[in-house]
Order: C-alpha cells, then structure tokens, then sequence
C-alpha cells in the first residue's frame, strides 16, 4: 500500500510530457504526428509505423501551412532524436517525388554527418565551409543516393557559430536554393543549447518543434515555443517523438 501511494506521488510531480494529451494540455494544440520508438534502421530504409507517421505529418503540415516550404526542426533540449526525424522525414518527401533539400544547421556537434558517415577521412566541405567563404555554394551542395534529395552538411566547426549563421551567405543560400525544390528543411540545434536556432529562424517559413516524449517538462517546453514565437517564426506544430505505442 505504501508502495502504491509512493508511485501516485511521484506521477502527480512528474510534468514530464509523455502523451498527447500532455502535449496538448501544455500548448493548446495537439501534436501533429506521434512518431513511434522503432528500431533504428540503416538510411534509406523506414519502419512501416515510422513511415505512416510521417506521413501523416506530411498531410497535417500542408493542411495546416500549405505556404510553409522551408521549415526549421528544432527541440527543446539535445538528444530528443530531432536529427534523425529530419533525416527520415527528408527521404520520405523524395520518395513520394517531392525534391527535397536537407540544411544541416549544427556547426556545434553535427548529428547528420555523424549519422551519414560524414566524419573522419570521409569528411567534405560543408555548410561552415561556404559561409566563412571559402568555397562556393555549388561544392557544399551533394546530390545523394536517395533520388529527390540534396545534402548541405555541416562540416567543420567554429568558434563563432552563431554570428556565422547570421552571415548574408546563409540567407542567400536559401534564396538561390528555395525555388529548386518542394522543401528545404533546416535541422537546427536545440533551444536550450544555444542560440544557433534563432539565427537560422530569420530566413525559414516555420518551425517544427520536436518534442520526445518523456524528455521534457511542461515548463522547458512553453521556454522552448516562446522563444520561438520571440523571434517571429511561427510554429507550424509540434512531433511528439519515440512514443513508446
């Protein structure tokens, strides 16, 4: 009975967000997708389940913001699985024939050149590389296995990234690439870790805040859409991710 009574206290101080509901309850809206904790599985390769819930926040999205085609994906705090979402979601618009354009937006620790082999004795010119001028757009631009799908990685580091980001080149990168495809999706650093996401939210249509579950707290997560909602970017909606149903 004790035990009992211990477990009901600690649920009622727990303000973690673990469900929809929780989600809705927090910011007024309902998530527009629930992305299940799947197996990892090797790109370009999805889950089934992953595969209905991104589309499923492919139809919410062009429901909601049909005008919406270049669009942050941001999380509260790191590790909330925000990368891998934008990897996954990136090769699901090339599949249905959309063209697709991934920005990675982290010149702090890049999860997508982690995540596609980017490192090492296989590192390239990247993002970092263009902006700091010393190469051209077209040789940061790779054309990758998945037909429909661009890659601008990262690539390197800084120690002013933030300013970096705010460069005219970044703004004009996304201008000369916006009208050559369907959506460009920047994957930008968490809220909590820096300020990178602000200065790449001046040139995008939105944000996509995602949000694992059981990761947050009420209060991170009103911080986290205020801040965005600070800058003027509007929030296209929430992903409650790695949902354990």
């Amino acid at each position: 009975m004790l035990c009992f009574a211990f477990l009901c206290l600690h649920y009622l101080r727990d303000d973690h967000i673990y469900t929809a509901d929780d989600l809705t309850r927090c910011l007024g809206s309902s998530p527009l997708a629930c992305i299940p904790d799947a197996t990892p599985r090797r790109l370009p390769e999805l889950a089934p389940r992953t595969v209905e819930s991104l589309n499923l926040l492919r139809l919410r999205l062009e429901q909601t913001a049909p005008d919406a085609k270049i669009i942050l994906l941001t999380s509260t705090t790191p590790q909330e699985g925000k990368t891998t979402l934008a990897l996954q979601f990136w090769q699901l618009l090339a599949g249905l024939g959309q063209r697709c354009l991934l920005v990675d937006g982290d010149l702090r620790h890049s999860g997508i050149c982690r995540q596609c082999g980017l490192t090492g004795e296989h590192k390239v010119p990247g993002l970092a590389h263009y902006l700091s001028g010393s190469v051209p757009l077209e040789e940061v631009l790779y054309h990758t296995e998945i037909r429909g799908t661009c890659l601008v990685p990262a690539s390197g580091t800084t120690s002013r990234p933030a300013l970096l980001l705010e460069h005219p080149r970044f703004a004009r990168m996304v201008e000369s690439c916006a009208p050559k495809f369907a959506y460009l999706l920047v994957d930008a650093p968490a809220l909590s870790e820096c300020s990178d996401a602000l200065s790449l939210a001046k040139v995008c249509d939105g944000a996509l805040l995602v949000v694992q579950s059981g990761g947050v707290t009420h209060q991170e997560l009103r911080q986290a859409a205020h801040l965005l909602q600070g800058c003027g970017l509007p929030l296209l909606g929430t992903v409650l991710n790695r949902t354990p149903y």
